[in-house]
């Protein structure tokens, strides 16, 4: 049977200056429960880094999707793309990321 395939939006709403700190907090958590899950818990500190140089521009989208393919796989990383999406303030790196990540879904089977 056939994987169904992940629609990326273009865009998604960046969370508000008022649920920021709460939203990142959701995205930890979740985070370090699948990287736990995956015997993985010692990368949280690579991912919380790349996440911070994607968020300061000293990373560009696909490097930073691809760091998000190694820690997660494919599939969970393109479902992680758009809430990752929503902590970034910038117009242009959110749609960026978002970017990368329909390019990436389109390039890789999902069966």
């Amino acid at each position: 049977m056939a994987a169904a395939a992940i629609n990326i939006p273009a865009d998604v709403p960046a969370v508000s200056a008022d649920e920021a700190a709460e939203f990142q907090q959701f995205v930890i958590r979740g985070v370090t429960e699948q990287l736990r899950k995956d015997g993985k818990e010692a990368a949280l500190g690579e991912f919380l880094a790349a996440s911070r140089d994607y968020g300061a521009g000293a990373l560009n989208p696909d490097d930073f999707f691809a760091q998000l393919e190694g820690l997660f796989g494919d599939r969970r990383a393109l479902l992680l793309a758009p809430t990752l999406a929503r902590l970034i303030k910038s117009d242009d790196r959110r749609r960026a990321l978002l970017a990368a990540a329909k390019g990436a879904a389109e390039a890789v089977s999902l069966d």
